[in-house]
């Protein structure tokens, strides 16, 4: 009931602060929480310098272009929560003892905001790492839709993603992500190969 009580805490803390577009401080408030939990969500991930440091400059920049392009700002909040816990059952408890809140908001959205969190994160990232190219990769399985099959392989410049339109996700479901085009010496790209998933 203790853990209970002070998890609906933090979220609640931590929603109110993105919803107030201090990103820093609720990534901080989860860090502090985690740090100090005995079975730590995130294997590997050093919760101490993660309070420290604050939240990445990739995943705030992720942040701040979803917060501002979503017409509920509520939702979009609980969203970057639940990309933070990792989609835990924890997060989804919160969720059915705060309805509220959440009133209207699917479990499919909260994975379409999930997708849209992390492929923004890794737009960033390329950005920040100088990479000019990103390529378009799926599942490939019976349930790829045929907007998500034309997509596969395409590749598009860093600097002109735009989600839904040439970075995932392309729709609610979508199992689009993306991939950076690294580039030999001499300039070719290094190919990935997709797995063919039966």
């Amino acid at each position: 009931i203790r853990f209970v009580e002070e998890f609906d805490s933090l979220v609640m803390n931590m929603y109110h602060n993105l919803l107030d577009y201090k990103f820093d401080a609720a990534y901080r408030l989860m860090c502090s929480f985690e740090k100090v939990q005995f079975f730590k969500r995130g294997l590997g991930v050093d919760w101490e310098r993660g309070e420290k440091r604050g939240c990445p400059r990739a995943e705030q920049s992720a942040c701040v272009e979803y917060m501002n392009a979503s017409h509920n700002k509520k939702f979009a909040a609980l969203s970057i929560c639940y990309w933070w816990f990792g989609s835990s059952p924890d997060y989804t408890e919160f969720m059915q003892r705060h309805q509220s809140l959440s009133d209207g908001l699917t479990a499919e959205d909260l994975h379409y905001g999930h997708s849209i969190l992390s492929n923004l994160r890794r737009v960033y990232d390329y950005r920040d790492g100088n990479i000019e190219e990103y390529e378009i990769h799926t599942n490939r399985d019976k349930k790829i839709c045929d907007l998500c099959i034309s997509m596969i392989g395409k590749r598009f410049r860093v600097s002109a993603a735009k989600v839904g339109v040439n970075c995932p996700p392309f729709h609610k479901g979508c199992r689009c992500c993306i991939v950076a085009v690294i580039r030999y010496e001499d300039g070719t790209p290094v190919r990935i190969k997709s797995r063919k998933i039966k």
